[in-house]
């Protein structure tokens, strides 16, 4: 066994480090299928899809055989080794040894081969656990890695930070791969303020937002909440006063009072309040039965119904947890605009705090500033630099 562990040691780490990444490409090709499947079928490119997961599936799965022959064919080896060594050790005294004591011949072997019946099994149990451990070994290390990581950005916190007269933004500057995305930002936010926030693909602002929220916290630069700076240690305390509506709004396969109160158990599900925000985003125009499932990421719901669930989401947290801060990312862009202002009319017209990226110049009259995100930098709408 210790001649089988010095050749294969090196054999089985090749093995994990191929299985774990080969696990990873795996799961991506399955989720990009999902995600394009309505182009897979009008481009009928399933095999495409199918032989790229064959391809990887197979020469995966051939690893693994190779790691289970490993760490099963050796013990069928040494026994037959350790058979074939008593019978014929057993042999040459019978035959060459006149000095042996004839009559002690069974008894010896019949407990020599006693003790290697009772041993080898455990031995050879250790072995194919010492196996598993070293074909597993680079999974186990992308498990450490995540338990490794800060976790002081999910300490508890009882209170929120109050959020009473601004947000002040100093100095912030942000970049991705050396790339400068957001550029010395010196910005006042004050509580009531209705944002709207515009500019190219690409230009800074989904970024911007996710700073704001805490979702990104390595930059450079300051962050105020009325005179309290944002750092890692209080950004719980500052989720308290933030209800969001991102881009590609996951909807639950169950009925609409667990979407709308998303991460609520239900009997703590407040639903009087459900159908109220449902009513302020219009949910109530496609719903026929709250308790209807809603299919397995929305499947059974079109892009803007999906949206003004994520807008319904949105509130019910901002009026059941008193949030202060409403941020939405192109939350209204696969709504029509007859609906859309009707939608806006309702979010803007309360004491929120609202800041919203959107690509519609229609809608900017419904807002009392406007950032506009050019070159890194923020320019009010008049084009002067903030």
């Amino acid at each position: 066994y210790g001649i089988i562990i010095y050749f294969f040691k090196s054999k089985l780490k090749e093995i994990s480090h191929i299985v774990a990444t080969y696990q990873t490409k795996e799961v991506q090709i399955v989720q990009e299928s999902i995600g394009s499947i309505r182009d897979i079928i009008i481009t009928n490119t399933k095999n495409f899809f199918e032989k790229k997961f064959s391809t990887i599936d197979k020469y995966m799965r051939e690893k693994q055989a190779l790691h289970i022959l490993i760490g099963q064919s050796p013990r069928y080896l040494v026994e037959t080794i350790s058979i074939v060594v008593i019978l014929s050790f057993a042999f040459y005294i019978s035959v060459y040894d006149s000095n042996f004591n004839k009559k002690m011949l069974i008894p010896i072997f019949a407990t020599l081969a006693v003790a290697l019946q009772r041993t080898l099994p455990y031995i050879n149990q250790a072995y194919r656990s010492w196996v598993n451990i070293n074909s597993n070994i680079y999974s186990f290390y992308d498990v450490l890695k995540m338990l490794k990581k800060d976790d002081s950005i999910v300490k508890k916190c009882e209170n929120k930070i109050a959020f009473k007269e601004h947000i002040v933004i100093k100095n912030l500057t942000f970049a991705y791969k050396n790339k400068k995305v957001l550029n010395n930002l010196n910005v006042v936010i004050n509580n009531g303020d209705k944002i709207a926030v515009i500019g190219k693909t690409g230009s800074g602002k989904s970024t911007f937002l996710d700073i704001l929220m805490g979702l990104i916290y390595q930059y450079n630069g300051e962050i105020f909440i009325d005179n309290i700076k944002l750092i890692k240690d209080n950004l719980n305390c500052w989720y308290k006063n933030i209800s969001h509506v991102p881009q590609h709004i996951y909807i639950l396969d169950d009925n609409i009072y667990v979407n709308v109160a998303f991460g609520t158990d239900i009997k703590h599900i407040d639903k009087e309040l459900v159908k109220k925000v449902c009513e302020l985003s219009y949910v109530d125009e496609f719903l026929n039965d709250y308790n209807e499932k809603l299919g397995e990421n929305g499947s059974k719901l079109s892009g803007g119904q999906k949206q003004r669930i994520g807008i319904a989401r949105c509130l019910y947290r901002a009026y059941k947890e008193n949030t202060q801060l409403l941020i939405l990312d192109e939350a209204t862009s696969a709504l029509d605009a007859l609906t859309e202002q009707k939608i806006l009319k309702n979010l803007l017209n309360n004491d929120f705090t609202v800041l919203m990226i959107t690509h519609k110049d229609s809608i900017l009259n419904n807002f009392n500033r406007v950032f506009i995100f050019e070159n890194g930098k923020i320019k009010e709408k008049n084009n002067e630099k903030i």
